[in-house]
């Protein structure tokens, strides 16, 4: 499945497993051979609330990775949710079409 990809964005909701699941995806990529790994460009917090002790704990972890965090998508609740998150995943577009038509 990874071989079809040069570059892969790890989305990660903060919670125990999810984070588990970095390793698991590193541990894939880093079985393959040397010329067909994608680069891990880094990872999306995806759902998080940073007032809360589970977010504190499991983000310490990530940043403990040493992978890039490219963006937290914050969890949103509402009237505008729909709007706000599509506005943070267009803001994370802009920001990966500019890094890859620069390369």
């Amino acid at each position: 499945m990874l071989y079809a990809v040069d570059a892969l964005i790890i989305p990660v909701k903060l919670d125990c497993d999810s984070v588990d699941d970095i390793a698991r995806v590193r541990a894939m990529v880093d079985e393959m051979d040397e010329e067909d790994q994608p680069e891990i460009l880094g990872l999306v917090l995806t759902r998080t609330n940073p007032n809360t002790v589970n977010y504190k704990e499991q983000k310490s972890r990530v940043e403990a990775l040493g992978l890039t965090i490219l963006a937290e998508i914050s969890n949103r609740e509402g009237v505008n949710a729909e709007s706000e998150i599509f506005q943070a995943y267009a803001e994370l577009a802009k920001l990966m079409g500019s890094e890859v038509y620069n390369d």
